[in-house]
């Protein structure tokens, strides 16, 4: 996997309008980490000899042909073989025929389907305003409550002295 990001890091910069790539040129990840120079054509290589049990490598490798990696199929009559290449690597992944989850059994946000009496499973609904909750919203109430009392109380009385010393 890290060969997949070397490589994609390196074209990615190469590709660009950086000032500082002909220097990168001089020396690329791909060169500075496996000793090679050809990273567009072995980044497939490995891609092709990745086990089915290498899912997570497989990942990296298709989200950095996702990202733009072209490696040797930079041609314009590449494009086509590249979208095939990253399809199959997506049906792989995912297990689907089409290259994408099914969206029968994918939930994005589960808390919004109600659960199902059979489904033991599914995780308890909470609920909105629990204990804390409620602490949570009334203890500031009665704090600004309690102040306020003991404020106007203080306040009055302070009031009534001042007002019996000065009639």
């Amino acid at each position: 996997a890290r060969f997949a990001i070397c490589a994609w890091g390196d074209e990615a910069i190469l590709r660009s309008s950086w000032e500082g790539r002909a220097q990168w040129q001089k020396e690329p990840l791909q060169r500075l980490y496996f000793q090679t120079t050809d990273a567009g054509k072995e980044f497939f290589e490995r891609l092709n000899k990745l086990g089915p049990q290498q899912t997570e490598a497989r990942e990296i490798f298709y989200l950095c042909l996702a990202m733009g990696f072209k490696g040797q199929y930079h041609q314009e009559g590449d494009a086509m073989l590249l979208e095939q290449l990253k399809t199959s690597n997506l049906k792989f992944l995912s297990g689907s025929s089409i290259g994408l989850p099914p969206l029968d059994r994918t939930e994005l946000f589960p808390e919004a389907y109600p659960v199902e009496a059979g489904d033991s499973f599914a995780a308890p609904r909470k609920r909105f305003f629990n204990l804390t909750t409620l602490a949570v919203f009334v203890s500031p109430l009665i704090l600004f409550g309690a102040l306020f009392l003991i404020y106007s109380f203080i306040l009055s009385n302070i009031g009534k002295t001042f007002l019996g010393t000065v009639h």
